[in-house]
């Protein structure tokens, strides 16, 4: 292994000190050892600055920052990436943990055995781990090995699985550099992925590396309007760079996958006011293209959700299936 493989983990933070804590002692424990740590603390209210440089003083390898200010997830991801100095970057939260500690060690291996294949990433599988009942789940991407990169970009959410997060993934500066991550607007899980796998390939490992925690305070537990726009207009970027790289039909299957599953998240885990949910559905109407498949399945899951949010059918089920255990 080459000593100049610097692996940089970036790591937004905001009012969890004990779940960081975890995060970077689980990074750690990597039997890889080649990498920093970089923490952008988004203005903690609690003792996590304080925390972090006593506990880390003597590792260099942890470089903490400080907002003066709440700025948000996207941009401290943002700002994290332009400190780092690795040849691969690793996006990280700072309520996931690495359970598998070669990890790093078995991303890099893939990276030297497949040189000549232009990776642009290594990922592997994932846990997610419910944080109020304790459970447990394995999540798999449905591949294993090499895959190249527009095809596994392509069938996202339908014949692979987007890697759980992206501290299951080494992604090479070179593929962020192109995809331009450094002027992203939306730089969440999906977004990184898809850019990077415009200029790249991928090899996906067989092994876990760790656990996605899930709880109230995921971001992606429930979306504004403004912020789904956003993560539409940034597939619909993608989606105008990949003409000519791929034919049009897997573009267009991949593009209405990507509208109606946000669409449908939208709805179901937001439960948006009749205007918001009216923009969003003229927002895709509007760019769908003539697409009469589309707006019909889009309008039939409209009305659905409206009944059943009217007669409390969700709420309902949820009762029967509590009295049902009791």
């Amino acid at each position: 292994m080459s000593d100049n493989q610097l692996i940089s983990i970036v790591t937004p933070t905001y009012r969890r000190k004990q779940m960081l804590l975890q995060t970077i002692e689980s990074i750690r424990r990597q039997t890889y050892q080649n990498f920093e740590i970089i923490i952008v603390d988004d203005n903690s209210p609690d003792d996590t600055q304080e925390c972090i440089r006593s506990t880390y003083k003597d590792d260099p390898r942890i470089r903490y920052f400080r907002n003066e200010q709440n700025m948000g997830p996207g941009y401290n991801r943002n700002f994290g990436y332009r400190q780092a100095k690795g040849q691969y970057v690793i996006f990280m939260d700072d309520d996931d943990y690495y359970t598998n500690f070669s990890f790093f060690e078995e991303a890099i291996q893939a990276f030297n055995d497949h040189a000549d294949q232009h990776l642009a990433m290594v990922a592997s599988n994932a846990y997610d781990e419910y944080m109020e009942s304790g459970r447990i789940e394995k999540e798999y991407v449905e591949a294993e090995g090499y895959v190249d990169g527009i095809e596994f970009l392509t069938n996202l959410d339908i014949r692979y699985n987007k890697p759980l997060s992206t501290f299951t993934a080494l992604f090479t500066r070179d593929a962020l550099q192109q995809a331009d991550l450094e002027h992203m607007k939306m730089v969440n899980d999906y977004a990184i992925y898809i850019r990077a796998l415009l200029y790249g390939n991928a090899y996906i490992l067989p092994s876990f590396a760790g656990n996605y925690r899930k709880h109230e305070g995921n971001i992606s537990l429930r979306i504004q309007r403004d912020f789904l726009i956003d993560n539409l207009e940034e597939r619909k970027w993608v989606k105008e760079r990949l003409s000519g790289r791929t034919s049009a039909g897997h573009i267009r299957r991949w593009w209405n996958v990507q509208m109606r599953l946000l669409y449908t998240y939208y709805l179901t885990h937001t439960k948006p006011s009749k205007k918001d949910a009216d923009y969003v559905t003229k927002w895709i109407l509007t760019n769908s293209g003539f697409n009469p498949a589309l707006w019909a399945m889009l309008l039939v899951r409209n009305i659905k959700i409206r009944i059943k949010a009217l007669f409390g059918i969700r709420n309902f089920r949820k009762r029967f299936k509590k009295e049902r255990n009791d």
